[in-house]
C-alpha cells in the first residue's frame, strides 16, 4: 500500500498559472485602447444656454451611475424642464445654478417620505452629477 500511496509527503506549492500567449487575431490588431473620459458640461462652456443643456440630455445616453437603469428621452426631457426652470434660472444655466439644483434635488430627498421617491431623486441626482463632470 505504501507503494502506490505516499501519504507522508508534504503537499507542493501550487504551480503558477501558465502565461496567457497573445493569439494571431491580438497581434493583429494590438491591445485594446482605452476610452477618453467625456468632458463634463461646463468644461468646455461656462455658462450654458438652455439649447445647449437639452441637447446634452438628449444626445446623453442616460446611463444611471452605479445601477444598469437608464432614463428615458421623455425622463431626460422632462429634468430639464422640471429641474431647470426656466423662471428661476433662466436662459443661461451657470455652474453655479447646476449646483443650486442638484441641492435643491437633496433637499427634496431628505423631505420625501418613502423609500421610492427618495431612490428617484438619488438617481436623478447622480445623473446629474455624472453629466456635469464629477465623480
Amino acid at each position: 500500500m505504501g507503494i502506490f500511496f505516499n501519504n507522508n509527503r508534504r503537499p507542493s506549492a501550487p504551480r503558477p498559472a501558465p502565461k496567457k500567449r497573445p493569439g494571431f487575431f491580438d497581434m493583429l490588431v494590438g491591445p485594446t485602447p482605452k476610452a477618453a473620459p467625456k468632458p463634463g458640461l461646463f468644461e468646455t462652456k461656462k455658462p450654458l444656454s438652455r439649447q445647449d443643456l437639452r441637447q446634452s440630455l438628449r444626445k446623453d445616453t442616460g446611463q444611471i451611475p452605479g445601477t444598469s437603469r437608464k432614463f428615458s428621452f421623455k425622463e431626460r426631457e422632462g429634468m430639464e424642464k422640471g429641474i431647470f426652470n426656466y423662471k428661476k434660472y433662466g436662459g443661461r444655466i451657470s455652474e453655479q445654478d447646476f449646483k443650486g439644483a442638484i441641492g435643491d434635488l437633496e433637499k427634496n430627498r431628505r423631505l420625501s417620505k418613502s423609500y421610492a421617491e427618495r431612490s428617484k431623486i438619488q438617481d436623478k441626482i447622480s445623473y446629474l452629477r455624472r453629466l456635469k463632470g464629477e465623480k
